[in-house]
């Protein structure tokens, strides 16, 4: 309990020395639940604290001048012992979290943030053995599901249609060119290898660029281009090899640039 008292006072002497105006809301009860600073009578700025009804820290988040939050969130058990951690940009969750049980802080679950959404590949623990592996498309939607045994055999394999996605911004540069940023997941299961190859062509079919990665472990792939204004297609093909299933699975992709946009052939 003195550890309790002691962690409020010194996060009102912070928030006192460097934040300005304090809020502090309350359970019914009368216990803390809620300690932050507020700009203009309004805005949540600076290091928020959110606490269990029986005093333990229940998390804490970082917010801009704009109240947005913008930094790392750090999430707690009601026991006190650490849960998970999110990383925040802008306002939006990006990149992996890993998440530990209540008990003796076994892997619990990791997960992949882009845009506020969870996508790609996504791992369930028991007793610190993989149980499940899932792979989310862009839109936050169940695209594979596998679940493993004991001895982390496939028991069960749900491979959708598709494992390979894509998202593509242009920008529009002053001389003869766009610049792209291709946004490209593709599943990684467990003990699986991926290379996937990148061709570049203009209206005729001729090729402008070529590119070429092992992706083994890699999800999410962030790729930034600048070619000409004569782009029309960009042509992928995705090779995956399942050790576990002694299995290979190829994919192709077309892909049709129109102006400053992209969408999927048919």
């Amino acid at each position: 309990m003195l550890q309790k008292i002691a962690l409020i006072c010194f996060i009102l002497c912070c928030f006192a020395c460097k934040n300005g105006k304090i809020r502090k809301l309350y359970y019914p009860g009368g216990k803390i639940k809620e300690i932050d600073s507020i700009l203009n009578d309004s805005i949540i700025v600076g290091t928020s604290y959110f606490f269990y009804e029986n005093g333990q820290l229940n998390r804490k988040e970082v917010y801009d001048s704009s109240g947005n939050l913008n930094g790392t969130s750090q999430i707690f058990w009601g026991n006190g012992s650490y849960f998970q951690s999110i990383n925040y940009i802008n306002g939006l969750a990006q990149g992996e979290s890993v998440a530990y049980d209540s008990i003796v802080g076994h892997l619990y679950f990791k997960e992949f943030f882009f845009d506020d959404k969870v996508v790609g590949d996504n791992y369930n623990y028991t007793d610190n053995k993989v149980e499940s592996y899932r792979f989310y498309n862009f839109n936050g939607e169940l695209a594979m599901l596998q679940e493993y045994d004991n001895n982390g055999n496939i028991k069960n394999n749900k491979r959708g249609g598709r494992i390979f996605f894509y998202k593509i911004k242009s920008t529009r540069l002053k001389l003869d060119s766009n610049l792209f940023t291709l946004y490209i997941l593709q599943s990684n299961p467990l003990r699986s290898s991926n290379k996937l190859t990148a061709r570049y062509l203009d209206a005729k079919g001729k090729q402008l660029g070529y590119d070429s990665f092992v992706t083994t472990g890699q999800h999410l792939i962030e790729l930034k281009k600048r070619m000409p204004f004569n782009l029309k297609y960009i042509e992928f093909t995705d090779i995956q090899y399942d050790s576990t299933q002694k299995k290979e699975y190829k994919d192709n992709y077309d892909i049709t640039v129109l102006a400053d946009t992209a969408v999927q052939k048919k």
